[in-house]
Protein backbone atom coordinates (compact mmCIF):
# COMPACT_ATOMS: atom_id res chain seq x y z
CA UNK A 1 0.00 0.00 0.00
CA UNK A 2 1.56 3.38 -1.18
CA UNK A 3 0.51 6.82 0.63
CA UNK A 4 1.46 9.69 -1.80
CA UNK A 5 -0.91 12.09 -0.44
CA UNK A 6 -1.07 12.34 3.13
CA UNK A 7 -4.55 12.70 5.12
CA UNK A 8 -5.04 15.01 7.87
CA UNK A 9 -8.44 14.92 9.80
CA UNK A 10 -9.01 17.94 11.82
CA UNK A 11 -11.78 17.76 15.13
CA UNK A 12 -12.46 20.31 17.54
CA UNK A 13 -10.19 20.97 20.36
CA UNK A 14 -11.42 20.34 23.76
CA UNK A 15 -9.89 22.76 26.38
CA UNK A 16 -9.30 21.19 29.24
CA UNK A 17 -9.17 23.44 32.69
CA UNK A 18 -5.97 21.40 35.03
CA UNK A 19 -8.32 20.50 38.17
CA UNK A 20 -11.78 21.68 36.81
CA UNK A 21 -13.25 19.14 39.21
CA UNK A 22 -11.64 19.90 42.26
CA UNK A 23 -12.21 23.75 41.81
CA UNK A 24 -15.64 22.91 41.26
CA UNK A 25 -16.05 21.08 44.36
CA UNK A 26 -13.95 23.54 46.41
CA UNK A 27 -16.40 26.35 45.46
CA UNK A 28 -19.11 23.73 46.50
CA UNK A 29 -17.87 23.53 49.81
CA UNK A 30 -17.03 27.47 50.16
CA UNK A 31 -20.64 28.54 49.20
CA UNK A 32 -22.30 25.73 50.98
CA UNK A 33 -20.04 26.77 54.43
CA UNK A 34 -20.17 30.83 53.89
CA UNK A 35 -23.72 30.36 53.17
CA UNK A 36 -24.77 28.27 56.52
CA UNK A 37 -22.23 30.19 58.73
CA UNK A 38 -23.47 34.00 57.38
CA UNK A 39 -27.18 32.46 57.44
CA UNK A 40 -26.45 31.64 61.12
CA UNK A 41 -25.06 35.27 61.86
CA UNK A 42 -27.73 37.22 60.51
CA UNK A 43 -30.66 35.39 61.63
CA UNK A 44 -29.34 35.47 64.57
CA UNK A 45 -27.61 39.11 64.20
CA UNK A 46 -24.19 38.09 65.83
CA UNK A 47 -21.29 40.50 66.00
CA UNK A 48 -18.59 38.63 63.86
CA UNK A 49 -16.31 39.83 61.14
CA UNK A 50 -17.33 38.30 58.06
CA UNK A 51 -14.24 39.51 56.13
CA UNK A 52 -11.96 37.27 58.54
CA UNK A 53 -14.55 34.34 58.63
CA UNK A 54 -14.85 34.38 54.88
CA UNK A 55 -10.59 34.25 54.75
CA UNK A 56 -10.41 31.29 56.82
CA UNK A 57 -13.28 29.40 55.29
CA UNK A 58 -11.94 30.04 51.73
CA UNK A 59 -8.70 28.59 53.23
CA UNK A 60 -9.55 25.65 54.99
CA UNK A 61 -11.68 24.70 51.76
CA UNK A 62 -8.82 24.23 49.81
CA UNK A 63 -6.61 22.59 52.29
CA UNK A 64 -8.89 19.88 52.79
CA UNK A 65 -9.53 19.12 49.25
CA UNK A 66 -5.88 18.84 48.54
CA UNK A 67 -6.01 16.93 51.67
CA UNK A 68 -8.47 14.68 50.63
CA UNK A 69 -7.13 14.25 47.02
CA UNK A 70 -3.35 13.80 48.25
CA UNK A 71 -4.08 11.19 51.97
CA UNK A 72 -4.94 7.66 51.39
CA UNK A 73 -6.11 6.90 54.57
CA UNK A 74 -9.14 9.84 54.61
CA UNK A 75 -10.26 9.00 57.96
CA UNK A 76 -6.65 10.44 59.12
CA UNK A 77 -7.54 14.06 57.76
CA UNK A 78 -11.05 13.97 59.73
CA UNK A 79 -8.79 13.03 62.56
CA UNK A 80 -6.44 14.82 62.47
CA UNK A 81 -9.10 18.30 62.06
CA UNK A 82 -10.71 16.87 65.68
CA UNK A 83 -7.19 17.08 67.23
CA UNK A 84 -6.67 20.42 65.94
CA UNK A 85 -10.28 21.73 67.73
CA UNK A 86 -9.07 20.18 70.71
CA UNK A 87 -5.86 21.50 70.64
CA UNK A 88 -7.17 24.86 69.99
CA UNK A 89 -9.95 24.46 72.96
CA UNK A 90 -7.35 23.90 75.65
CA UNK A 91 -4.88 26.40 74.80
CA UNK A 92 -7.86 29.23 74.15
CA UNK A 93 -9.77 28.19 76.11
CA UNK A 94 -10.80 31.54 77.85
CA UNK A 95 -11.56 32.93 74.24
CA UNK A 96 -13.66 29.97 73.14
CA UNK A 97 -15.85 30.31 76.29
CA UNK A 98 -16.49 33.67 76.21
CA UNK A 99 -17.22 33.65 72.55
CA UNK A 100 -20.05 30.85 72.82
CA UNK A 101 -21.23 33.24 76.02
CA UNK A 102 -21.52 35.99 73.74
CA UNK A 103 -23.05 34.05 70.83
CA UNK A 104 -25.57 32.89 73.25
CA UNK A 105 -26.54 35.72 74.60
CA UNK A 106 -26.75 37.40 71.43
CA UNK A 107 -28.58 34.87 69.96
CA UNK A 108 -31.06 34.50 73.02
CA UNK A 109 -31.47 38.18 72.53
CA UNK A 110 -32.75 37.84 68.81
CA UNK A 111 -35.30 35.09 69.65
CA UNK A 112 -36.83 36.88 72.44
CA UNK A 113 -37.19 39.90 70.48
CA UNK A 114 -38.59 38.00 67.62
CA UNK A 115 -40.59 36.33 70.30
CA UNK A 116 -41.81 39.27 72.05
CA UNK A 117 -40.61 37.78 75.34
CA UNK A 118 -39.15 39.13 78.47
CA UNK A 119 -35.59 40.29 78.29
CA UNK A 120 -33.27 38.92 80.24
CA UNK A 121 -30.07 40.54 81.58
CA UNK A 122 -26.72 38.02 81.82
CA UNK A 123 -24.43 38.62 84.19
CA UNK A 124 -21.13 38.67 82.31
CA UNK A 125 -19.46 41.81 80.12
CA UNK A 126 -18.05 40.97 77.06
CA UNK A 127 -17.57 44.49 75.08
CA UNK A 128 -13.94 44.54 75.38
CA UNK A 129 -13.77 41.19 74.18
CA UNK A 130 -16.53 40.71 71.32
CA UNK A 131 -15.12 40.53 67.88
CA UNK A 132 -11.84 38.17 68.84
CA UNK A 133 -14.04 35.97 70.42
CA UNK A 134 -16.65 35.62 68.49
CA UNK A 135 -14.51 35.28 65.33
CA UNK A 136 -12.24 32.58 67.15
CA UNK A 137 -15.31 30.41 67.62
CA UNK A 138 -17.12 31.15 64.21
CA UNK A 139 -13.46 29.90 63.06
CA UNK A 140 -13.33 26.88 64.70
CA UNK A 141 -16.58 25.88 63.44
CA UNK A 142 -15.56 26.60 59.98
CA UNK A 143 -12.70 24.42 60.35
CA UNK A 144 -14.81 21.63 61.33
CA UNK A 145 -17.83 22.45 58.79
CA UNK A 146 -15.31 22.63 55.56
CA UNK A 147 -14.03 19.36 56.47
CA UNK A 148 -16.93 17.53 56.64
CA UNK A 149 -18.21 19.07 53.59
CA UNK A 150 -15.14 18.41 51.79
CA UNK A 151 -15.73 14.86 52.79
CA UNK A 152 -19.20 14.39 51.72
CA UNK A 153 -18.53 15.82 48.55
CA UNK A 154 -14.76 14.86 47.63
CA UNK A 155 -14.67 11.47 48.80
CA UNK A 156 -18.05 10.31 49.46
CA UNK A 157 -20.80 12.88 47.39
CA UNK A 158 -23.90 12.55 49.74
CA UNK A 159 -26.63 15.76 49.40
CA UNK A 160 -28.76 14.18 52.83
CA UNK A 161 -25.42 14.74 54.36
CA UNK A 162 -24.93 18.08 53.64
CA UNK A 163 -28.32 19.26 53.72
CA UNK A 164 -28.19 18.01 57.54
CA UNK A 165 -24.92 19.78 58.22
CA UNK A 166 -25.53 23.02 56.90
CA UNK A 167 -29.99 23.15 57.65
CA UNK A 168 -29.91 23.56 61.39
CA UNK A 169 -27.91 26.64 61.46
CA UNK A 170 -30.88 27.80 59.39
CA UNK A 171 -33.54 26.48 61.49
CA UNK A 172 -32.21 27.74 65.09
CA UNK A 173 -33.34 30.89 64.29
CA UNK A 174 -36.10 30.79 61.70
CA UNK A 175 -37.84 28.31 64.16
CA UNK A 176 -38.21 31.27 66.03
CA UNK A 177 -39.43 33.59 63.65
CA UNK A 178 -36.15 35.07 63.19
CA UNK A 179 -34.80 36.11 59.28
CA UNK A 180 -31.94 35.48 57.79
CA UNK A 181 -30.09 37.73 55.25
CA UNK A 182 -31.71 36.51 51.64
CA UNK A 183 -28.09 36.87 50.09
CA UNK A 184 -26.26 34.06 52.45
CA UNK A 185 -29.86 32.06 52.79
CA UNK A 186 -29.81 32.20 48.53
CA UNK A 187 -26.22 31.44 48.60
CA UNK A 188 -26.88 28.12 50.72
CA UNK A 189 -30.17 27.03 48.74
CA UNK A 190 -27.19 27.30 46.25
CA UNK A 191 -24.61 24.76 47.33
CA UNK A 192 -27.67 22.33 48.15
CA UNK A 193 -28.76 22.43 44.73
CA UNK A 194 -25.42 21.65 43.32
CA UNK A 195 -24.83 18.87 46.31
CA UNK A 196 -28.10 17.44 44.96
CA UNK A 197 -26.72 17.43 41.24
CA UNK A 198 -22.89 15.86 43.02
CA UNK A 199 -24.79 13.22 44.35
CA UNK A 200 -26.74 12.56 41.44
CA UNK A 201 -23.83 12.71 38.81
CA UNK A 202 -22.08 10.25 41.23
CA UNK A 203 -25.07 7.80 41.27
CA UNK A 204 -25.40 8.29 37.27
CA UNK A 205 -21.67 7.61 37.06
CA UNK A 206 -21.71 4.41 39.30
CA UNK A 207 -24.83 3.12 37.56
CA UNK A 208 -23.44 3.41 33.67
CA UNK A 209 -20.01 1.59 35.59
CA UNK A 210 -17.59 4.56 34.67
CA UNK A 211 -14.41 3.84 36.02
CA UNK A 212 -12.40 5.93 34.07
CA UNK A 213 -11.59 9.25 36.48
CA UNK A 214 -11.62 11.78 34.25
CA UNK A 215 -14.84 10.93 32.76
CA UNK A 216 -16.28 10.87 35.99
CA UNK A 217 -14.56 14.00 37.04
CA UNK A 218 -16.08 15.47 33.71
CA UNK A 219 -19.47 14.50 34.29
CA UNK A 220 -19.52 16.29 37.90
CA UNK A 221 -17.74 19.17 36.47
CA UNK A 222 -20.72 19.50 33.58
CA UNK A 223 -24.07 19.12 36.57
CA UNK A 224 -21.54 21.69 38.74
CA UNK A 225 -22.38 24.33 36.12
CA UNK A 226 -25.26 23.48 35.14
CA UNK A 227 -26.23 24.11 38.82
Amino acid sequence: LNVREGWTLAGAKKIKIPFWGEIMQTLLVIAAALGALFTFSTILDLSVEKGIVAIFTVLFAALFTVAFKTVKKRHHVLLGTVSVLILVFFIAYSGVTEGALILFEQGYSAISDSMYWDEVVFSFEWEDKMYASTNLVLCMLSLLLTCLLNYFTTVKPNFLAVFLLTFPFFEIGAAFGCVPDYLWFSLMIGSWAAALTLHQASHVSKKKKITANNKNTSLRAKMFAGS
